[in-house]
């Protein structure tokens, strides 16, 4: 690595109108190639990978390190001791706050806003217009849709798909393997998933649905009846479906929800 801010910063701001951090060091990779637009700032201390493309009028703050491969849009602000991985776009208007981790092969949507302290894993996608919250955690291979609230001091496991306009509130615990649809809400303080570990050779899991109980398989999800379809005669199976309705109705009602 080199410090070339001293040398091509003069060179920089009359070519293209913006300079790197003039007062501090920041660091390219030698041989590094990478493209940068009109009315960028970058903070002292950062560090950005090869082929890595940013935006117009972005702002990227101190003590930050972006990846290789990764595209960054216009109009958008990165905080300090932030981390973007490799092969990860941000969308346009988008903010991200401070000490926050974004993984590699993630993408973020245009409009979104990510909150201090906060994890994204890899191989994860964040819609459009999404807002999270402060010292939350999100795992890999998980999808969140447009237009959707993730609260503070969440907690949302791998290979989960959260739909469109739904609201999940402060202090929640969603599992891996669980899926919630559009315009939905889970509660403050919720657990949505909880893992009944393996069972006859498969990972059963409960899911708890604003009062409705679900019983999900790895990735599917079915209804009681459904459920009950799929086992067919086999008892232990059924047994198993049943046990999980008892616990999702002692669930339900110590929520104060209408348990049909």
């Amino acid at each position: 690595m080199i410090n070339i801010s001293e040398i091509i910063e003069t060179w920089i701001k009359n070519a293209y109108g913006w300079s790197i951090a003039p007062s501090g060091l920041s660091w390219i990779q030698e041989g590094s190639w990478i493209k940068c637009s009109d009315g960028v700032k970058i903070g002292n201390y950062t560090t950005i990978g090869n082929y890595t493309t940013i935006g117009n009028n972005n702002t990227i703050g101190n003590n930050t390190t972006i990846g290789n491969d990764t595209a960054i849009g216009n109009d958008t602000a990165i905080g300090d001791w932030t981390t973007i991985g490799d092969w990860t776009t941000i969308g346009d208007w988008t903010a991200i706050g401070n000490n926050t981790k974004i993984g590699n092969n993630t993408t973020i949507g245009n409009g979104t806003r990510i909150g201090n302290n906060t994890t994204i894993g890899d191989w994860t996608t964040i819609g459009n217009n999404t807002a999270i919250g402060n010292d939350t955690r999100i795992g890999n291979n998980t999808t969140i849709g447009n237009d959707t609230r993730i609260g503070n001091n969440t907690k949302i496991g791998n290979d989960t798909r959260i739909g469109n306009n739904t609201t999940i509130g402060d202090w929640t615990t969603i599992g891996n393997d669980t899926a919630i649809g559009d315009n939905s809400k889970v509660l403050d303080n919720s657990e949505f998933a909880i893992d009944l570990g393996f069972y006859d050779g498969y990972r059963k899991t409960l899911c708890v649905v604003k009062g409705q109980a679900r019983i999900a398989s790895g990735c599917r999800d079915f209804t009681i009846n459904e459920a009950l379809d799929h086992w067919g005669n086999h008892s232990e199976d059924r047994k198993m479906t049943f046990f999980c309705i008892e616990m999702a109705k002692k669930i339900a009602e110590s929520k104060g929800w209408k348990v049909d």
